[in-house]
């Protein structure tokens, strides 16, 4: 059979060629066969069984069955090009017609659709193109998908499935690769509408990982939020509300072997190579500050804070925390709480304590070394605001004003931030500014989280790129006036425009069997911006350290310090040491994981066995829900989550000085000394548990 099908394809295919790849392509129709990988002489393949694409045409209001299109293609060939003009008839009717052009690279190919032509009362929705790339399952086959922070999936224990991602919080860059240990094929598209394919299958008894995507020309509806079960997709009725995205869009496929010759093809050679082309840089405003919200007020909240009460919080993470810096984001600060007064921001929550109590609050905080900020909320609005303007609202594909979720302020409207942008959002940035003392830093809710946006309005239709257009003007905005832009969820198109992310989503969710987390996006990621991931349990913070991320927290009035310090010592000072450092290796032996990074500085964790280690310059910082972190030369905080003997190793400098004092911080204040004792080299005390340290140098003469 391999022999058959070997003679088919020279016989029905065209290789284009440079100095690294050579790829076959189809001769009668857009499929590939076949990749040849010149550094390490070795193969993936295309397609593995004989495809073509297939398109989603709407006649009218309706779908025309797959069985009653028929494509018919003219081609034709240059040096390194192939350009495939595809026509769609149905029944006796054509219905459109469109270029699909494939191009060699220096790294592989380029594969563009474009001059799409629709004739009559024909809409073509998508492309869907056959398999692009895949490998067989051979030489340590392997599939990586981004989604929850990546997952890699071993083609020979995998369910066989296939599934389908669009960008967003969840996968927030499309790109997915196949590879072997000679070679690895990415397939990615910098377009925000098309919707990325993989799939795990058996074919003539061998098992095979493809990668492919569909171009998407057109949405027939509108999809509603994805979280919280609030989720819900209106058909079009009407045809003229088929929303045109996107006129034509390009994927490029990437060979490469050992990009970082570390002597093994991975994918976190893949995730470098992806890296390297980022032109973005980290932030360092982040790097030594707790960022978090405090939530202080929602209509009908019994325990709502005041702004009195939240200077006392404030106060009391400030003794915590020795006076660590803070960035604070208010929620609910306005009108009757959160999500209330969207897009209006001119007042202030009364029972909170009014604009002078906020005033008074934001200078106050100052001398705990805090900066009280503001969190707002630019895509959606309510019916109940005195801003509310019907035309800045997107409209849903039946033509109804589109729906957010219903939220504390009741049910939301989505904002069109191109339409808003042109006529008043700018100009809302500006008197919010001058309004409000907001200095260094503010957070806009959802903004991130939500790159693709729609309008179908065909009065005005607006795609997710021109959204995204409003979306950036709103933060560049922000930044025209000094003020750094942190949103929620990160995601790729926000990547050099928004400095922090509330989230990283790395979430438990299976997607093929038998796989295996890994922090694909950090990599790539990490020395780019920095991000936060929500701590709710153990394995939170060891898999926030794997991941290289900060702490998500928000105070409310009656929450338990001791999880915030327990977040704060144990995931948020340790990442501080590692802010902004390229991830440069990982390794998994048996239940061990580990991240190494640029410097040599790493972190290594046993799940199963709750145990891990952060390194940093050769100096084990943090270990088992413990922690001993250099703040000065003077000066390190220590914290132990369960308490219990205190051991860790002082520097060596230390040891040639007079004397350490171990100092017990409350929220109250009070600073306590504790008896400490220097044996072998190590500092040991006994610590209380979720309690923090301060412990200083001190020369005899100061004793």
């Amino acid at each position: 059979m391999s022999n058959v099908r070997t003679r088919q394809t020279e016989v029905n295919t065209l290789s284009l060629e440079n100095s690294r790849v050579r790829i076959r392509v189809g001769k009668k129709k857009p499929v590939i066969s076949e990749f040849f990988y010149k550094p390490t002489e070795s193969k993936l393949l295309g397609s593995v069984y004989d495809e073509e694409p297939s398109l989603m045409i709407f006649k009218d209001a309706d779908p025309v069955h797959s069985d009653h299109i028929d494509l018919d293609y003219e081609v034709k060939f240059h040096e390194n090009s192939v350009n495939y003009h595809v026509l769609a008839t149905c029944g006796k009717d054509e219905a459109t017609e469109f270029d699909i052009f494939f191009k060699l690279t220096d790294k592989g190919l380029s594969i563009k659709f474009d001059n799409v032509i629709e004739y009559g009362d024909f809409h073509l929705i998508s492309i869907h193109m056959p398999n692009l790339i895949s490998v067989k399952n051979e030489n340590g086959a392997k599939l990586v998908i981004p989604s929850d922070g990546g997952r890699l999936v071993d083609v020979a224990t995998a369910s066989c499935k296939g599934m389908a991602f669009s960008l967003n919080r969840v996968t927030p860059l499309l790109v997915e690769l196949v590879y072997n240990n000679k070679v690895i094929g990415i397939l990615e598209t910098a377009s925000l509408d098309n919707r990325m394919r993989n799939s795990v299958y058996e074919y003539d008894g061998v098992r095979y990982a493809s990668l492919s995507l569909d171009f998407i020309h057109r949405l027939f509806m509108s999809g509603g939020l994805w979280c919280r079960g609030v989720g819900y997709s209106i058909p079009a009725r009407d045809p003229k509300y088929h929303l045109l995205v996107q006129e034509s869009s390009e994927a490029l496929i990437s060979l490469i072997d050992d990009y970082d010759h570390d002597g093994t093809v991975s994918w976190v050679d893949a995730a470098k190579y992806i890296r390297d082309k980022i032109p973005a840089s980290i932030n360092p405003l982040y790097k030594d500050k707790i960022a978090y919200h405090m939530f202080l007020d929602a209509p009908g909240l019994k325990d709502f804070i005041t702004f009195d009460e939240a200077l006392e919080l404030i106060k009391k993470i400030a003794y915590l925390t020795d006076f660590a810096p803070q960035i604070i984001y208010l929620i609910g600060w306005q009108y009757y709480g959160h999500d209330t007064g969207y897009p209006a921001v001119d007042k202030v929550n009364e029972r909170l304590g009014g604009y002078e109590g906020l005033i008074k609050l934001i200078e106050e905080a100052k001398k705990y070394n805090a900066i009280v900020s503001f969190h707002d909320n630019y895509d959606d609005a309510y019916m109940s605001s005195p801003k509310w303007d019907p035309e800045i609202i997107c409209r849903d594909s039946e033509g109804n004003l589109k729906k957010g979720g219903v939220w504390h302020g009741g049910r939301s409207y989505i904002i069109n931030s191109y339409k808003y942008v042109k006529k008043d959002g700018l100009q809302r940035v500006r008197d919010t500014l001058k309004r409000y003392p907001i200095s260094v830093s503010c957070y806009v809710d959802v903004l991130s989280a939500v790159p693709r946006r729609y309008d179908f309005n065909p009065e005005s239709p607006t795609n997710s790129k021109k959204i995204l257009i409003g979306k950036i003007a709103i933060i560049k905005e922000f930044n025209r006036h000094g003020i750094d832009v942190v949103s929620e969820g990160l995601t790729a198109p926000f990547i050099g425009h928004i400095s922090h992310f509330l989230s990283l989503l790395v979430r438990d969710e299976v997607y093929y069997n038998y796989e295996e987390q890994i922090p694909f996006t950090p990599f790539i990621y990490h020395d780019k911006a920095s991000y936060n991931t929500g701590i709710h349990s153990e394995k939170d913070i060891i898999k926030a350290l794997i991941y290289g991320s900060s702490f998500y927290y928000g105070v409310r009035k009656n929450t338990d310090l001791r999880h915030f310090t327990d977040a704060y010592y144990l995931v948020a000072l340790p990442s501080m040491k590692l802010y902004g450092k390229k991830m440069q290796s990982y390794i998994k032996k048996g239940k061990i994981v580990k991240v190494i990074y640029e410097d040599g500085s790493y972190v290594e964790a046993n799940f199963d066995a709750r145990k891990y280690v952060v390194n940093v310059g050769g100096i084990a910082i943090s270990k088992d829900f413990t922690c001993f972190v250099p703040m000065k030369d003077d000066l390190y905080l220590g914290y132990s989550k369960d308490g219990g003997l205190f051991d860790y190793p002082i520097p060596t400098t230390w040891r040639e000085r007079r004397k350490i004092r171990v100092l017990k911080l409350s929220a109250d204040g009070k600073i306590e000394e504790v008896d400490c004792k220097l044996e072998d080299g190590a500092l040991r005390f006994f610590a209380e548990p979720h309690t923090p340290y301060k412990i200083t140098l001190q020369d005899k003469s100061e004793s």
